[in-house]
């Protein structure tokens, strides 16, 4: 026959019971970077804001609707970061001083740090012009711990900055000198070993399918920029819209000029970096295939071309010691209201949408 406890000592059982389960550290309350079996996960989101506020024909082929993104994006933000939590957040195409203003605002609401201080980004002045490569990294700030970061520019045998014909016409005649090349930021991970870091970068190459040697220094420059960090004692990720499309099939069968060389640079890349894919080699793939397409981003039916573009990928992840396990699309969303008919009156915040990668370092 079981003998009931004394209703003292019962009491004091649940007691000490109770106070060994609030000492101990629930799973959920860990660090989002540590992950059970002793590893590191990491969560990066890469995305081309494309605000590049020209609208002339020598300029480019503009990606309208600027001021209504520009307004809308603080909030869009805050929003997606709030709800997906991203680790790290590469962005391409923040070129003016206001608009990083408005999106630092809205990311350290949020708990996320600027690699770059205010100084270092460029101001617009009619006399001066504009220079500046555009390239943001944003990381949470409780997460990672920031040991150095750094702008290498693509730099040909003069030591002038590759660019395209057109990028020259901008420089001399509207003094929009865009550097090409990669904003990289070393981390250390807290929580984990002072030698177990990771190295992000982030680039955006040139646009221009009719310069295939221009594009391919560039894809030069960088793979040598990534084999001269690879040192074998950490991860490297680089996010990027690389303007460049693996998947030219389609392309070809539209007869566009220039995208079976495109996507041969990109397997330039993987070869020259020893990088990896990370939608080729994620465990799961989530939303769409594309970054950019006319049919499904409003923002991309623009230009006098009467061809459709195919679906392009034209933004990555690649990784390298490190394993991709969820690739998905984001901020796809057409959650921006305008006052014009022709965009059917809802817009996204860009006409790229991003991709998040979670991975394991």
């Amino acid at each position: 026959m079981r003998t009931k406890l004394p209703v003292k000592q019962r009491t004091r059982t649940l007691f000490v019971l109770l106070l060994l389960l609030l000492t101990l550290k629930p799973v959920w309350a860990e660090s989002s970077l540590v992950d059970r079996d002793g590893g590191s996960s990491l969560r990066v989101v890469t995305y081309n804001h494309a605000l590049l506020d020209f609208k002339n024909p020598l300029m480019s082929v503009y990606v309208p609707m600027r001021q209504s993104r520009r307004k809308a994006a603080p909030k869009i933000w805050s929003e997606f970061l709030n709800r997906d939590q991203p680790d790290v957040v590469l962005l391409q195409e923040i070129w003016y001083h206001k608009d990083f203003r408005r999106l630092k605002k809205a990311f350290e609401s949020q708990g996320y740090v600027s690699v770059l201080s205010e100084d270092e980004v460029p101001r617009y002045k009619r006399r001066f012009g504009l220079r500046g490569h555009g390239l943001q990294v944003f990381f949470r700030k409780d997460k990672l711990e920031l040991v150095s970061s750094d702008f290498r520019p693509f730099l040909d045998e003069n030591g002038e900055v590759i660019r395209s014909s057109l990028e020259n016409i901008k420089a001399l005649f509207y003094k929009v000198k865009i550097d090409r090349g990669a904003l990289l930021a070393e981390f250390r991970l807290k929580g984990e070993p002072s030698s177990k870091k990771v190295t992000l970068l982030t680039t955006h190459l040139t646009s221009r399918l009719e310069e295939q040697a221009v594009r391919n220094a560039q894809v030069e420059k960088l793979a040598e920029l990534v084999r001269e960090l690879d040192d074998d004692t950490g991860s490297i990720v680089l996010g990027a819209d690389f303007n460049i499309s693996p998947n030219f099939e389609g392309a070809l069968e539209e007869d566009i000029e220039g995208f079976e060389i495109n996507a041969k640079q990109y397997g330039v890349f993987l070869d020259a970096s020893g990088m990896v894919d990370s939608y080729t080699s994620a465990e799961s793939v989530e939303g769409f295939e594309f970054t950019q397409n006319r049919k499904h981003n409003i923002l991309a039916r623009r230009g006098f071309s009467t061809k459709p573009e195919p679906e392009q990928r034209l933004d990555f992840v690649f990784l390298a010691r490190a394993k991709a396990q969820r690739y998905t699309t984001v901020l796809t969303e057409r959650n921006i209201k305008v006052r014009r008919r022709k965009y059917g009156n809802r817009i996204p915040l860009s006409d790229h949408f991003g991709v998040m990668v979670d991975m394991q370092l």
